[in-house]
This record gives C-alpha cells, structure tokens and sequence, in this order.
C-alpha cells in the first residue's frame, strides 16, 4: 500500500475539522471542575482509568477534540476493527 502525506492537505484537514468540531460541540456541556481534577492528576503522574461510552463513531473524535481543547493528554484507546463503518472517504484518509 502506498501513501503520501501533503502538508497542505495536513493543515486543511486540520482547519476543516476544527471548524466542524466546534460546530458539533456548541450546545455541549462540559463539566471543567471535573476535566480539571483529571488533568491534575495527569500532571501529578497518577494513573487515570476513563471509560466513556461511544454512543456513534463521532464521539471518539468528539472525547479527542475536548481533550487537546483543554489540554489533557491523549489517552491510549483501543477499539475493534469491526467498529469501524466501511466509509470508502475514511478508508481513503487513513491510507
């Protein structure tokens, strides 16, 4: 399998999914008080166990988006590979 990666395609897919993300999460609750204990804990270099329930396949991208915006470090996440919609635009991206 060949792949290349552009620059310019890197920072337009990234403006893009900014965009959308703060679309989809305007209306969004987000309890600060506690992403900013779990954020403290992280810096204290405690071991943190979240388990959130992905409802659809934009809330993994919703959970990642709220965490780079407040700063907290990215998870180790783990998934199936059945999960994943056959979606020929994704299978595109991700070569």
């Amino acid at each position: 399998m060949d792949s290349s990666i552009s620059i310019l395609g890197v920072k337009s897919l990234i403006y893009y999914f900014n965009k959308l993300m703060r679309w989809a999460i305007r209306g969004l609750n987000i309890d600060t008080a506690s992403l900013n204990n779990v954020k403290s804990l992280l810096e204290q270099g405690k071991k943190v166990i979240l388990m959130p329930i992905y409802k659809s396949f934009a809330d993994f991208f919703i959970y990642a988006y709220i965490n780079n915006h407040f700063n907290v470090e990215m998870p180790f996440v783990f998934g199936n590979i059945e999960d994943v919609p056959n979606i020929k635009f994704f299978e595109k991206w991700l070569k």
